[in-house]
């Protein structure tokens, strides 16, 4: 059996990592008050034998979860019944996913080489190596796991996967026409396909200044996961309709990065909410550098530059987030920072890469500081 490739094309949209505990205040502290509908998580004795079949289907569900509402606790669950099970395919597709979003790219590759040494034309292992490629600026060896996930059945997600590619690598202009080809012969695929697509359609057409083609790609997307409404967010944030993101994201606390944009608007706004999410957004950085964990750096290199104005931390946060994580919004956040504090070896290497990876984006204009 394989794992439904419709839920594979999650991890192919620019990461989010999940929220942070946050370190209560006392012991009498509500830290949260839990919403009533929630799927039980599947209980299994320490000692019983794991039925395969059943336990793939359960991690499945916990990430799916993980995925939609944000929350660490169900990768926990999810590992922990991974971690009872054989190595087989299946096995290590999840273990690569579940490294995947918790920011360990390199475990996760090498679970997918294993998988690809036994079957060199796994769909999902090739889509998900391109994601991970993709976000790690290695645009070659995305493009060429997108080339070889030919299969029939998957022959126009493969060719998203390349046109993403190529939107990040010198391409942008023939990649946005055929992703909106693409996207018009979306009547085949389930929700979460077409979801992708659009997303995918939207960012580049908003990294090369078209708002109302990003506008309208985003218009289609369910709004029924945490990248998705990030997405949105952002564009309605380029395009200061903070009111708007107060609404979309008012019920989404739970989630940093969606709290984050959330705030980022009641700041703009001048709202009173603008305070109290400032110091909610404080505690769970803190908790994070308390265990030593780095998979929010450019959430936390966005709340330092826009919400604290502390424009030297966010310098910081952002060259450590670049050195393993290269997405456009990676570099938009270190370009920003960057250029605040007028640091040359931070423009020149931005220059560089911009350069080298033929990246077109138009919020990432530089001026030529040698002059």
């Amino acid at each position: 059996m394989r794992m439904r490739l419709i839920f594979l094309l999650v991890v192919m949209l620019p990461g989010m990592a999940a929220p942070s505990p946050r370190i209560p205040a006392s012991a009498e502290e509500v830290l949260e008050v839990l919403p009533a509908r929630r799927l039980p998580l599947p209980t299994v004795s320490a000692s019983a034998p794991e039925n395969q079949a059943r336990a793939i289907t359960d991690i499945l569900a916990l990430l799916q979860l993980a995925q939609r509402e944000g929350d660490p606790r169900y990768l926990g669950h999810a590992e922990a019944r991974l971690d009872r099970l054989p190595p087989t395919t299946e096995t290590r597709l999840l273990r690569a996913r579940l490294q995947q979003a918790n920011h360990r790219f390199t475990e996760a590759l090498v679970n997918l080489h294993h998988v690809l040494q036994n079957d060199p034309a796994h769909t999902e292992a090739l889509l998900l190596q391109a994601s991970i490629y993709q976000v790690r600026g290695e645009y070659e060896l995305a493009r060429q796991s997108c080339q070889r996930a030919q299969e029939l059945e998957a022959l126009l997600l493969a060719l998203a996967c390349r046109a993403q590619v190529d939107g990040l690598n010198g391409h942008a202009g023939p990649a946005l026409t055929q992703l909106q080809r693409l996207s018009a012969l979306d009547k085949g695929l389930s929700p979460d396909q077409r979801t992708w697509i659009h997303l995918a359609l939207g960012d580049l057409a908003l990294r090369m200044g078209r708002q109302e083609v990003a506008g309208t790609a985003y218009r289609k997307v369910m709004l029924n996961s945490a990248d998705a409404l990030a997405a949105y967010a952002d564009w309605l944030l380029a395009n200061d309709r903070s009111a708007d993101v107060v609404l979309l994201l008012r019920d989404h606390t739970r989630h940093d990065g969606l709290l984050l944009r959330l705030t980022m608007a009641e700041h703009r706004l001048g709202l009173p909410g603008a305070k109290q999410h400032i110091q909610e957004l404080q505690s769970r950085f803190a908790a994070l550098q308390s265990r030593g964990e780095n998979v929010h750096l450019r959430e936390e290199a966005l709340f330092t530059f826009h919400l604290l104005g502390n424009t030297s931390r966010a310098l910081l946060l952002a060259r450590r987030n670049w050195q393993q994580q290269r997405e456009p919004a990676d570099l938009l956040i270190y370009k920003m920072a960057a250029t605040s504090r007028k640091s040359t070896d931070d423009l020149t290497l931005i220059r560089k890469w911009l350069q080298s990876s033929r990246l077109q984006d138009v919020r990432l204009a530089l001026t030529d500081t040698s002059r």
